[in-house]
């Protein structure tokens, strides 16, 4: 198994739209590449969004490194 965490730095006021694009659009294309999320999560710093992290598991490094080529 291979895993990957991912951190997107999210700008100031922006955390709804990212969380609303991974719902609605990111997710469908894991699935559609057969790319395992594993969950996400936010990080806050006091009274700012800041951070969206991720954790990707994939069978082999081979397929990350073919999963992460359809996103480019």
């Amino acid at each position: 198994m291979q895993y990957e965490m991912r951190t997107y730095l999210v700008p100031e006021g922006r955390m709804d739209d990212i969380l609303a694009r991974f719902r609605d659009v990111t997710m469908g294309l894991f699935k559609k590449y057969d790319m395992e999320c594993l969950g996400f999560w936010t990080i806050t710093k006091p009274e700012e969004d800041y951070a969206l992290v991720y954790l990707m598991r994939y069978e082999s490094a081979e397929l990350a490194k073919i999963s992460i080529n359809c996103f480019l």
